[in-house]
């Protein structure tokens, strides 16, 4: 049987991994990903994931100003031990 990969209970259905070399390049890379997928996202606030929507962003911009209701409606987060140097993923939730 298949694991189930979650993320604060949800679902994943889609990973993407980033990793540039150089300063925020994974994180422009992860950025360029959403928009040419039709999301858009939140503000960074490190270490906390960024939240991302389908079309248009309609929620807080830093995920710590979002109520557990807004964090789980939104499509998908990015998140990273380090945005300045590290591997940038997405998850899409189901």
């Amino acid at each position: 049987m298949p694991i189930t990969k979650k993320y604060n209970g949800r679902v994943i259905k889609e990973e993407h991994s980033f990793k540039v070399d150089g300063t925020f390049q994974s994180f422009y890379a992860a950025l360029r990903w959403c928009k040419e997928n039709g999301y858009e996202e939140g503000s960074m606030c490190s270490p906390m994931p960024i939240a991302i929507i389908k079309g248009e962003y309609s929620l807080p911009e830093k995920w710590k100003n979002m109520s557990k209701v807004q964090r789980d409606s939104v499509d998908g987060i990015i998140v990273s031990n380090n945005f300045r140097e590290g591997e940038v993923i997405i998850y899409i939730f189901n």
